[in-house]
């Protein structure tokens, strides 16, 4: 509830998030909070003002400082309040504040029953401060602040033995600007320091900022930057406290009068003070939070949305990384009529008008693509294997269709055939296990959503497929088993199509397949068989009858200047390995595989020559896309992994603009990635190494006008890293090479200056 008054303000908000889990129960949780805050004004030139709250919370998971052998996940409350004055002068103005935070920890439990003490953790946080600032012009003012900072714990040694009270301060200068419906924000600079009472606990003494920035680039469009400093308490022996450094963008745009999207990045470097490593170095966490959505308003008090978020931690100690991949699917609605943005651009005009994609259409298709098989099996000396293997290959089929136009939306039907020789094999020489599994022809169906746009559609396809499987098995007994097998998947993907001359369209389609599981049975044992597949394809079509003569052409968007951007995508993670086993002298050669969600940013600078255009382009991302093997026996077996953690490069990118408006493109450049790689050997000590490879990476893409300034961008890239050679620790050592490729596919959205 918010007051609509001329003067004074008074604010409630209460409200509950109610989270619960299909297969972990255990994770339910129940948060709550209520708030309220006010002003009161004086005149004005003056007021005063106050506010608070109490909330109860969980700890999320991923914290460093989560109880991770807890049952549950940590609950707590938090009780909040402040309380300021306003004084403007002329052109001089002062404020003056306090706040005051309480948090109270539960205790827990661990799986086997044993208390959890969180109440070392309680404490009380209090801040004094004040900013004095001076009008330089209506809209620009310049200002310097300072505040303390204090921090008392409940109890007064926490449970390693320390005495984690601290008083601080913070002094800063900066400046200020506000043009309304233009540009917004203020930044500044000083310095910070904490001093803890425990002398073992290191004090902090840094530089301070921080700032952001609200631009307003068109009537569709807001960016928003930020930059932020700040010490964070935490509870982990011997440190201190983290010191976090915050960068971050988002992007909010309305593609239709009802339809917004956004996409946002930030990334956290959170330095621990005083958590030695024992090697002289200290505990250092990178987090990239990324993440992109949408909304459409399906009434006045009626919106949808979906949003997907890529979170990932990387640390410097041991079961320090972790990550999540979420996605959400939003029903809403509120009181008062949502503020739907009635765009009125050239663009949003030609996206609207008639299209002509309507009706049956045809073409055909060749791509790229990865299978993966997770097998599971048991083996001798009660041993067991669970393994990703899986390898790429071309691909080529062909599609056709019918489909209804609701402008902007497009739905339709579409049935496809493909054939290609997506195979990975098992080679264990001589006289030990070979087996491997191979796709061939597959056929499915797939309902398609699509939104219109200038030059082209963004879609995406749900859909079954079934596909033979050509599975063999050869123990080391010698006798050999074929199987073939025609499973069922589930089939999602995202894809565009854009205009090309006449009837015709290009067509960039990414697709997930899940299949079902199925049993190879060799008569002394048998594995269970579960593939996935990931395919990106070209194709070429024509809308049979279609008169997209007739259609106006949109203005031609300015793909020159310099851009950025950021994208999230999937893709296939293969590794050829080469093994000498030093302790029986037999050979392995096998293929590996897995898939995994990566997420990054982009910036480049590219030129139009009329139609041709030529641009360099630079990208750093983040990645989960992995696989992994363990042979579990009484020997210890042998487990080995591939982890991608990220990189970042650059590429030469050479394209055409299209008739309907779309940059069509390749690209080649070279990217340096960062793998993590686990070899084990029974019991020794095992290969463990974070290895940089420089990869060579091409690729073609298309991007398509949103608006003036805004694009969506579908890509895909191939690349290929040089060859990872190493030698174990043990005493008759493995031989070790590993020749990794990836297979990656982008949806991006940028903007052009």
């Amino acid at each position: 509830m918010k007051s609509a008054w001329s003067k004074n303000m008074l604010n409630f908000r209460a409200g509950t998030d109610i989270d619960r889990y299909h297969s972990y129960s255990s994770e339910d949780t129940a948060d709550y909070w209520a708030n309220v805050d006010g002003r009161y004004d004086l005149s004005a030139n003056a007021n005063v003002y106050a506010g608070g709250g109490f909330s109860r919370n969980h700890e999320d998971r991923a914290t460093p400082d989560a109880v991770l052998n807890s049952t549950k996940p940590t609950l707590y409350t938090e009780t909040r309040g402040y309380v300021g004055a306003y004084r403007r002068l002329g052109r001089v103005a002062l404020r003056l504040g306090g706040t005051y935070e309480k948090l109270d920890y539960n205790n827990g439990v661990t799986d086997i029953g044993t208390p959890i003490n969180n109440n070392d953790r309680d404490r009380t946080l209090t801040a004094l401060g004040g900013r004095l600032s001076y009008s330089l012009a209506p809209g620009y003012d310049l200002f310097g602040q300072a505040a303390t900072d204090t921090r008392r714990y409940v109890q007064y040694y926490d449970d390693s033995g320390y005495h984690r009270d601290s008083d601080g301060y913070r002094v800063a200068v900066g400046g200020s600007v506000n043009l309304a419906k233009r540009l917004t924000g203020e930044a500044y600079v000083g310095h910070l320091l904490q001093n803890y009472s425990d002398a073992r606990l290191a004090d902090v003494s840094a530089p301070y900022f921080g700032g952001e920035i609200k631009w307003f680039a068109t009537p569709q469009t807001t960016a928003t930057g930020f930059v932020d400093r700040s010490v964070e308490e935490t509870t982990l022996a011997g440190s201190s406290s983290s010191l976090d450094t915050t960068v971050g963008a988002r992007i909010e745009h309305w593609v239709a009068p009802r339809l917004k999207v956004n996409v946002r990045a930030a990334y956290i470097h959170s330095d621990f003070q005083g958590y030695d490593l024992t090697d002289g170095a200290y505990r250092v966490d990178k987090l990239l939070d990324a993440g992109a959505g949408l909304r459409y308003d399906v009434s006045r008090y009626v919106y949808v949305g979906a949003d997907y978020r890529f979170l990932r931690r990387e640390s410097n100690v041991p079961d320090g990384n972790y990550y999540r991949n979420q996605i959400m699917f939003t029903v809403g609605s509120q009181f008062a009529p949502l503020k739907s943005f009635a765009e009125g651009s050239a663009l949003a005009s030609a996206a609207r008008a008639p299209t002509g994609i309507g009706g049956f259409y045809a073409g055909v298709q060749a791509g790229y693509g990865g299978l993966n098989t997770t097998l599971f099996s048991p083996r001798g000396n009660s041993g067991t294997l669970t393994s990703d293997f899986g390898d790429s290959a071309a691909v080529g089929g062909v599609f056709a269709g019918y489909g209804l136009e609701f402008n902007p939306w497009y739905l339709g039907l579409e049935l496809e055939g493909d054939n290609g020789n997506l195979e990975w094999n098992h080679n264990h020489y001589p006289n030990e296990r070979v087996f491997g599994a191979q796709s061939g022809a597959s056929y499915g169906v797939s309902a398609r959503l699509g939104y219109v746009l200038p030059g082209g559609m963004l879609y995406g396809r749900a859909g079954l497929v079934r596909t033979d499987f050509h599975t063999t098995y050869s123990p080391s007994s010698g006798v050999s088993f074929a199987q073939d097998n025609t499973q069922n998947g589930r089939r999602y993907g995202l894809g565009a199509e854009v205009w090309a001359a006449g009837n015709a369209f290009w067509r960039l389609d990414y697709t997930y397949t899940n299949y079902n599981g199925y049993v190879m049975d060799y008569q002394t044992g048998a594995d269970d068989f579960r593939n996935r597949e990931g395919l990106f394809r070209l194709g070429l079509g024509w809308h049979l009858g279609a008169d997209r003569k007739s259609r106006p052409a949109p203005p031609r968007p300015d793909y020159s200047g310099f851009y950025g951007g950021v994208q999230v995508g999937h893709g296939a993670l293969t590794t050829a390995l080469n093994a000498y086993h030093g302790n029986d002298g037999t050979n392995l050669s096998a293929g590996y595989g897995g898939f995994g969600v990566t997420s990054g940013v982009f910036a480049g600078y590219g030129h139009t020559w009329g139609k041709v255009y030529a641009g360099l382009e630079l990208e750093a991302e983040a990645s989960n896309a992995a696989w992994a093997h363990e042979r579990v026996t009484s020997g210890g077996g042998r487990t080995y992994s591939v982890r991608k953690n990220g990189g970042y490069g650059g590429a030469l990118r050479v394209g055409y603009v299209l008739s309907g408006g779309a940059l069509l493109y390749g690209r080649y450049g070279l990217q340096d990635t960062t793998f993590h790689t686990i070899y084990k050997q029974g019991n020794s000590s095992p290969y463990d190494e974070n290895n940089r490879l420089r990869g060579r990476r091409f690729g073609v893409g298309v991007e398509l006008p949103a608006s003036r300034n805004m694009f969506w961008r579908v890509d895909y890239t191939y690349t290929k890293y040089p060859a990872l050679d190493f030698t174990t620790a043990a005493g008759n050592p493995d031989v070790v090479g590993m020749d990794t490729v990836e297979s990656l596919f982008r949806l991006g959205l940028l903007y052009r200056f």
